[in-house]
């Protein structure tokens, strides 16, 4: 969890940073971190269909099973930060956990975003010959 709270904390400074009226900061960090877990649910995914079912001919439909867990994940980082209230809580010990500079942690959260998204296509095409 503390990888997650490190990973919040981070996204949610740079997107406070942004000026935008269609949503809130929280929303746009929830958003976020629901397309990380969802890549990494979709290697997970890739992982078992290409080393341990060796199965080398993929069709859309496990796309469409990756949405529904991309809307659950998004509801749940809203409603544990932002309903039940742990980013006031990760706010307050930030200073603790989370001891560097705003610009380089927001470039961490943005490199794991960056490599959450191409494990998935580096899964597959490291068995296509």
């Amino acid at each position: 969890m503390i990888v997650i709270d490190f990973l919040y904390y981070y996204f949610f400074i740079y997107f406070s940073n942004q000026r935008q009226n269609l949503s809130s900061p929280q929303d746009r960090t929830a958003y976020a971190l629901g397309l990380m877990s969802t890549s990494w649910v979709m290697s997970a995914l890739f992982f078992t269909l290409v080393y341990i079912l060796k199965t080398k001919h993929f069709n859309g439909a496990y796309i469409f099973i990756l949405v529904p867990i991309a809307l659950i994940f998004i509801w749940l980082y809203k409603n544990i930060y932002v309903t039940n209230g742990r980013n006031r809580l990760i706010e307050s010990y930030h200073k603790k956990l989370f001891a560097m500079n705003e610009g380089i942690g927001m470039l961490i959260c943005w490199l794991a975003l960056l490599f959450s998204f191409a494990l998935p296509f580096m899964i597959l095409l490291s068995d296509m010959k």
